[in-house]
């Protein structure tokens, strides 16, 4: 939560461009992001997803797993058709908001809730017109995404449970808050929030390039690997898609995937962790591809 001796810092930069931030307090400063106005209309511009090259990789990898849930009823692969049920992403971590917004403009009908910690901050995305409070297609809360109130109880309303994750969300001290990839966040995250059918997917920013970044990131896919890693959640399904020990249990398929961003060199740079469940997904330069130039073609 924002220090009671730091403020939120709006830069206008050439071109547009605007720059987001804290100034102050223990931390001295933190970047949250940019976004892009029209000098003429002062709308923001929400295809401009800006130099952050983490940003491209996280909204690549979501627009190709989310052409998977958007198929035919049958989610066929070859349907040229899309579906017109609503694909729905929660955002944890709200940033200056430029993945939620290019996702949804891009994805039509998309509906999307983003959670962040500090109310400062969201008071700013609504001052600035990061956000449409109106809106019934996207959602900006304040409060800790680590205590999402879907994330405790298994949720059977559709409307409850999500087709994505995105997690970017940092301390202070420029980390990773161990709570969200500790092993349990990461089991309710994959039993209470995500979508039971399709390609139900998280996808998580991390910091690398440093020893200290280098550690969390191998804590952090050890825990994922547990949790998403294996052929279901705690062991191999039966082939009605239940298991031994827990009836309920509907995840068949899980697999972890590691991409890092374009720009992520032995010195710095960023890595996303793909977790999906209940699908089997390749992840050989083709099928990606593929998946690309579907979701160009129904987008």
């Amino acid at each position: 939560v924002l220090d009671d001796n730091a403020f939120v810092e709006v830069k206008k930069r050439i071109n547009g461009w605007h720059t987001l931030g804290i100034v102050g307090g223990p931390t001295k400063s933190i970047y949250h992001g940019v976004f892009k106005k029209d000098d003429t209309t002062g709308l923001v511009d929400p295809y401009a997803l800006g130099p952050s090259e983490y940003i491209r990789a996280m909204a690549s990898v979501a627009l190709c797993l989310s052409v998977v849930n958007a198929r035919d009823e049958e989610n066929s692969i070859q349907s040229t058709t899309m579906s017109r049920t609503p694909l729905r992403y929660l955002h944890m971590g709200y940033g200056s908001g430029s993945l939620m917004r290019f996702l949804r403009l891009a994805i039509p009908e998309s509906q999307h809730v983003a959670v962040d910690l500090d109310p400062t901050v969201v008071e700013a995305a609504v001052e600035l017109g990061l956000i449409d409070p109106a809106s019934s297609c996207e959602r900006l809360e304040v409060g800790d995404a680590l205590e999402y109130p879907c994330l405790e109880t298994k949720e059977t309303d559709e409307s409850t449970r999500f087709h994505g994750v995105c997690i970017d969300v940092y301390d202070g001290a420029n980390r990773m808050p161990p709570g969200f990839y500790a092993v349990p966040f990461l089991e309710k995250l994959r039993d209470n929030l995500l979508e039971t059918d399709g390609c139900a997917f998280v996808i998580h920013n991390f910091h690398f390039g440093t020893g200290r970044h280098e550690n969390q990131l191998e804590d952090a896919m050890e825990s994922y690997r547990i949790v998403f890693g294996t052929t279901s959640a705690k062991e191999a399904a039966n082939d009605d898609g239940t298991t031994n020990n827990n009836p309920q249990c509907t995840f068949r398929h899980h697999s972890l995937h590691r991409v890092d961003s374009l720009n992520t060199n032995n010195h710095g740079g960023n890595t996303i962790l793909i977790a999906i469940a209940n699908k089997d997904a390749s992840t050989n330069k083709s099928s990606w591809l593929d998946l690309a130039a579907l979701a160009t073609e129904g987008w």
